[in-house]
């Protein structure tokens, strides 16, 4: 009963990241506009995501363009992905040459990602651990019979 648990818990973690990972590839706030320096707008907020670009004004209207070609669409997968976008992100607000207005912090899709990503670990991880070590791995495919029951009859 226990090992069914543990799947349960490690499917059900496995799942949820899954979910996790949906929604921050949707999302659009990979990249948010840094208030960083003395040219701050607030006036005006700036998102960039794997589809698509918004901009968020004051009053509460977003403007959204999707992205015109592939060739633009910058790379996305879970741990992997997320991570190498952050720090892409965290290189370009670091490089002196970027200018302040232009630069970007991270978005609340980056830490979704980042969560899902773990959850997808952590209940692979549980899995992984309920395999049994005395099992091969393989099944028979027929299932077993006691030779004793067939009282003599051989069937072709």
């Amino acid at each position: 009963m226990a090992n069914s648990g543990i799947q349960l818990l490690g499917f059900s973690l496995a799942f949820l990241g899954f979910i996790g990972a949906i929604a921050s590839t949707i999302m659009v706030e990979w990249k948010a506009s840094s208030y960083a320096g003395d040219n701050i707008v607030t006036a005006q907020a700036l998102y960039e995501g794997l589809w698509k670009s918004c901009a968020a004004q004051s009053t509460g209207q977003v403007q959204c363009k999707v992205y015109d070609s592939i060739l633009q669409l910058p790379g996305l997968l879970a741990l992997v992905g997320t991570s190498w976008y952050g720090h892409r992100i965290a290189q370009e607000f670091y490089n002196p040459f970027t200018p302040t207005n232009s630069r970007y912090e991270f978005g609340s899709a980056l830490y979704v990602g980042w969560g899902a990503a773990s959850l997808i670990m952590i209940g692979g991880g549980f899995l992984c651990c309920n395999c049994s070590k005395n099992d091969s791995g393989k099944a028979s495919r027929y299932p077993r019979t006691n030779p004793a029951s067939n009282s003599g009859k051989d069937y072709v």
